[in-house]
């Protein structure tokens, strides 16, 4: 894999191979494009490893940042951007099923997802159900609830605990908050919806070897950098 030079000596950043364009979306690998701090995944055999730019991520990983680490992972059509103390889970995708799933557990994460034919890329949190079918946006995740920010297209929010659904539209923002987690409201998290602690609802991963986590993730939408110009257990609700 080519290289090219970056400003930063802890950041690296490489290309996707080329014969990943064969594949279609839901059933190809992550690739670690570009990684500034520390990043750290769960392979399936339950082995806690650091990621490197470069790095393989096939379905069934959880990848988590710690509170210095900025991660970017494409499949060569979508890109997702993890802030500091941020995770995400990137589910085994059932066969025929042509929806990329991923979960986010906790944290910042931007998602810039490619074209393709109807809604086909879905994101789960503990509180929200994000399915878009090409766009920009962000989705926050902390004890408090969850909250979705869209900088391009459209976005169809739902609540993981069901109830009502809503379109968010570039510019908006809508979230479910853990107080009332059937409900989607418009706008992003009222002033109370800051992280009840580090980790989040959910999270599946522990790094005792890693550095300290400790720091509280961002609980309004956007606010921990996974936007535009930065680096950023089962499937839930659907499956």
């Amino acid at each position: 894999r080519g290289r090219r030079p970056v400003s930063s000596p802890r950041m690296s950043i490489v290309s996707l191979p080329s014969s990943a364009a064969d594949t279609p979306a839901a059933k190809r690998s992550w690739i670690v494009q570009e990684l500034k701090g520390a990043a750290f995944t769960r392979p399936r055999d339950r082995r806690i490893r650091s990621l490197q730019a470069g790095a393989r991520i096939e379905p069934g990983n959880v990848v988590r940042t710690d509170d210095s680490g900025r991660i970017e992972l494409t499949n060569g059509i979508d890109q997702i951007r993890l802030s500091p103390s941020s995770e995400i889970e990137l589910p085994m995708q059932r066969d025929g099923d042509p929806v990329t799933r991923v979960i986010h557990w906790v944290g910042t994460a931007f998602f810039h997802v490619g074209k393709r034919p109807g809604p086909q890329f879905e994101v789960d949190t503990p509180y929200i159900v994000a399915i878009v079918k090409g766009t920009k946006f962000t989705t926050t995740v902390s004890d408090a609830g969850a909250a979705v920010k869209v900088s391009e297209g459209v976005v169809g929010v739902s609540a993981t605990a069901g109830g009502n659904s809503i379109d968010v539209t570039a510019g908006g923002s809508a979230s479910v908050s853990a107080a009332h987690s059937d409900t989607v409201t418009p706008g992003g998290p009222s002033g109370d919806a800051a992280p009840a602690g580090n980790r989040g609802k959910g999270s599946t991963l522990v790094d005792t070897s890693a550095p300290s986590t400790g720091g509280a993730v961002s609980g309004a939408v956007g606010s921990a950098g996974a936007d535009d110009d930065s680096v950023g257990g089962s499937p839930i609700g659907r499956g």
